[in-house]
């Protein structure tokens, strides 16, 4: 006889979705059997599969949560009504800083879900389709003498720094390590600050 509890009930399906995302992070999601999100949601194969069809449902449902979070956050950080400008160098340093909190959700979302699946790239390019006009607003703060489409190119060349950032962040890979945490935050800034100078 099968255990596990039944999925139907919203927190068991958040569990399965929290479960499928720690587990995503560990490695790509072709990696994961189903079995193993099912135990470790303490639900049975068959239960997981009742409401979600396949993991890559599960990873796109997590995935497009972190994304909103994602943009609410860059929202409330840059948010336009706090002062007519911003210092987005530090902004964006605090914006990598603030993954450590959600992790495992960054590293699927920045690292170990890149190429995944195209439903989830389609949400990835969507999460930066709403960031993009956030950040050109807040260079345009920032800057007061970029045009409204140069601050939104800033903004793009901005969100291209963060997600390179991001993964160097999560990975601690080489260049985090050759920085050290203060030194790796402070170039982020000066990156920033440089592509707001336009040089």
């Amino acid at each position: 006889m099968a255990t596990g509890a039944a999925v139907g009930r919203p927190s068991r399906r958040n569990d399965v979705i929290r479960a499928g995302m720690e587990l995503f992070a560990t490695g790509t999601p072709d990696e994961i059997p189903v079995a193993d999100i099912a135990r470790s949601a303490g639900v049975t194969t068959a239960a997981l599969y009742y409401h979600f069809k396949s993991k890559e449902q599960i990873l796109l449902e997590g995935f497009r949560a972190f994304g909103t979070r994602l943009v609410e956050r860059f929202a409330a950080e840059l948010d336009p009504t706090t002062g007519p400008a911003i210092d987005l160098g530090p902004a964006i340093a605090r914006l990598v800083v603030w993954l450590d909190e959600c992790d495992p959700d960054a590293t699927v979302f920045f690292v170990s879900s890149v190429a995944a699946h195209h439903e989830v790239e389609e949400a990835r390019r969507a999460t930066r389709h709403q960031l993009v006009p956030i950040l050109g607003a807040a260079a345009a703060r920032a800057n007061a003498e970029l045009s409204p489409a140069r601050s939104l190119i800033v903004g793009a060349s901005v969100l291209g720094v963060y997600e390179t950032a991001v993964t160097s962040w999560i990975e601690r890979d080489e260049i985090y390590r050759g920085l050290g945490r203060r030194g790796f935050l402070a170039e982020v800034e000066h990156l920033v600050e440089r592509m707001l100078r336009g040089g």
